[in-house]
């Protein structure tokens, strides 16, 4: 007769969601860059900044590989055009970047993040209130990493 008491831990639930977490972490890791070539496609802009920011506010270690695939890089570019500076989700992903532990002072500052955050700061966006309380709530988190 088998042992069966030994294998209910190998089907628990937390087994089962933390090789579901590992398997949909790795995708996410492969298909970053073909999301870096869909924030090339007018088209796909938005939508595309929209899933990268949901990726990065369920797991901020992505953070890491939005640097390494250049990213965050292209982001920066993509600020220069007026039209996305009150993009929600380019600001999600500053509040991300800037929180993100292993992001230190020295890196805000070979990343110029002071200017583009007082670009962001001087945009004005109208009466946007949303816009404002995430305005706010980056250079709070962007204060407290550097003091």
């Amino acid at each position: 007769m088998r042992n069966f008491h030994i294998f209910p831990r190998l089907y628990s639930s937390v087994v089962l969601e933390e090789g579901k977490t590992k398997q949909i972490n790795l995708l996410i890791i492969q298909i970053l860059p073909i999301l870096k070539e869909m924030l090339k496609i007018d088209e796909l802009v938005f939508s595309t900044l929209s899933f990268l920011s949901l990726i990065i506010e369920r797991n901020s270690a992505f953070i890491r590989f939005y640097k390494s695939e250049k990213i965050i890089d292209h982001i920066f570019e993509m600020m220069k055009d007026a039209n996305l500076l009150s993009n929600l989700n380019i600001i999600k992903i500053f509040i991300k970047l800037i929180e993100y532990q292993e992001t230190s002072f020295d890196e805000i500052i070979s990343m110029n993040l002071i200017d583009k955050v007082n670009v962001l700061i001087n945009y004005d966006n109208g009466d946007n209130i949303i816009y404002t309380e995430y305005i706010i709530e980056l250079f709070y988190n962007f204060i407290e990493k550097i003091v």
